[in-house]
């Protein structure tokens, strides 16, 4: 895997939420997510305990609702919730999203194991000069030194639940 997501429930901090451990604490909770999120994350057994469990394709449209009130949580990778999660108060703070309380803090807890992504090659040399180069980066800590200044930039919002990689 070149690259690593880290799933976990996004929340509005100080509503009772902060320090989720586990799918199990978010029962009887509103919660968004993208699609197949049940079966990828291995939860459908799950589901049935919250109060409702909804898919929604677009990124804006899954955190879009947390900072309106109308749902409890989102699950879906740190990195990518916190930046939309940025791009929304913006808009809201511009005047273009009215039923975003943008002054809502959030926090980000990884209750999920992280996820390899992985990249396919038709041509075996391109997989093969692809590997030793990155083989080569990761060696000499070049992906954390890479990534790192992303992860800090929503710091507020990760903390340290997100993993270096």
């Amino acid at each position: 895997p070149f690259i690593h997501l880290q799933d976990g429930v996004t929340v509005v901090e100080n509503r009772g939420m902060d320090e989720i451990n586990n799918v199990d604490d978010l029962a009887g909770k509103h919660i968004i997510a993208y699609p197949n999120a049940a079966e990828i994350l291995k939860i459908s057994d799950k589901v049935p305990a919250f109060a409702s469990f909804k898919y929604r394709t677009k990124r804006v449209d899954q955190v879009g609702p947390l900072l309106a009130g109308r749902v409890d949580a989102v699950f879906a990778d740190g990195l990518i919730t916190a930046y939309y999660l940025q791009q929304l108060r913006e808009r809201a703070k511009d005047g273009h999203e009215p039923h975003i309380q943008s002054a809502l803090t959030t926090k980000f807890r990884k209750i999920f194991p992280k996820g390899p992504q992985r990249l396919y090659f038709r041509d075996k040399q391109l997989a093969d000069d692809f590997n030793r180069c990155y083989d080569a980066l990761a060696a000499a800590n070049g992906i954390n030194e890479i990534t790192q200044p992303y992860i800090d930039e929503y710091r507020s919002v990760l903390d340290d639940q997100y993993p270096s990689f």
